[in-house]
């Protein structure tokens, strides 16, 4: 007796390994033996010889606490304010919606933003140790350096992690895996797209930087005192959070692409005492990643900040 055939069930693909992503896993396996070899994981390395105390400086802990207050409140202001003007970000669809409600977000962060720098201004070692084109040179290479290490290892990261999914039963990932990545390649050329890449390039590098390695990483590394562990634990902390407050806008996969970015990019403004590394490194990311997406026809899936 011939047996009924068998119902034939959705089976979710396992994406194949392409030339792409073999390079991307071979290059993180390079950035890795390199920064251990250099030790450039370690967030408590010493600073290089003539640079200010590795340790981010940080104000005393009253306003600090006060600080902090208003950068939790400024996104949920935000977000009740874009609401009731309905402008809400997540029904945006195109360049010319984001336009308000992101100049309206950075507008509520500029506050926050402007007295945590005048505050490291203040902080600032005597002179010699200073500012310039030297200062912002040295910045750049190193924002070069950490990018070029930390970039494959996230982007690997991200390619385990969907695979993880995919075998766990869960969908495929999209090839960009961020929405704002989305629209802004799917957008017409015009003014908007500019300035909405303009944020993204610029604005939000700078503003997310100051608060999480500017502000938060410091705070959390002073209330956890002089422990061995501080740095790293700080450190740790600080990326989960920052990850986790892109979990509305990127994949899954993407959110530990962009844990990992934000180790590098906490490293490399502790190892260099300077913020401004670590805003390099991020600039350079979010524009190569737009420039990667709209130049090729399969983008990386990675996550955009």
């Amino acid at each position: 007796m011939v047996g009924t055939p068998p119902v034939p069930v959705d089976v979710i693909p396992m994406p194949r390994w392409s030339a792409m992503d073999l390079a991307v896993l071979a290059a993180a396996i390079i950035a890795l033996v390199v920064v251990t070899r250099r030790r450039w994981w370690r967030p408590a390395a010493a600073a290089p010889a003539g640079a200010p105390d590795p340790v981010l400086r940080a104000p005393s802990v009253t306003p600090f606490i006060l600080l902090t207050g208003l950068l939790f409140a400024g996104a949920p202001m935000a977000v009740l304010i874009l609401h009731a003007l309905g402008m809400p970000v997540q029904t945006a669809r195109s360049p010319a919606d984001l336009v308000g409600p992101l100049s309206l977000i950075y507008a509520l962060q500029a506050p926050v933003i402007a007295l945590v720098i005048l505050q490291r201004i203040r902080s600032r070692p005597a002179a010699g140790t200073g500012g310039g084109r030297r200062a912002w040179r040295q910045a750049a290479i190193a924002g070069g350096i950490a990018l070029a290490c930390t970039w494959p290892i996230a982007l690997a990261a991200g390619q385990v992690t969907a695979r993880l999914i995919v075998l766990a039963g869960g969908p495929a990932p999209a090839p960009l895996a961020h929405e704002t990545l989305r629209m802004i390649v799917g957008a017409e050329r015009d003014a908007a797209l500019l300035l909405v890449i303009a944020f993204v390039v610029l604005a939000a590098p700078i503003a997310e930087e100051v608060l999480y390695r500017g502000l938060i990483q410091p705070l959390l590394e002073r209330a956890l005192g002089g422990h061995p562990a501080a740095p790293g634990a700080a450190l740790i902390a600080t990326s989960v959070f920052f990850a986790f407050m892109h979990v509305s806008v990127a994949e899954p996969h993407a959110v530990v692409s962009l844990f990992v970015l934000s180790i590098g990019f906490g490293l490399v403004a502790r190892h260099t005492g300077r913020l401004r590394a670590a805003v390099v490194t991020h600039v350079l990311f979010n524009a190569g990643n737009i420039v990667l997406a709209m130049s090729i026809t399969d983008p990386v899936a990675s996550g955009l900040h």
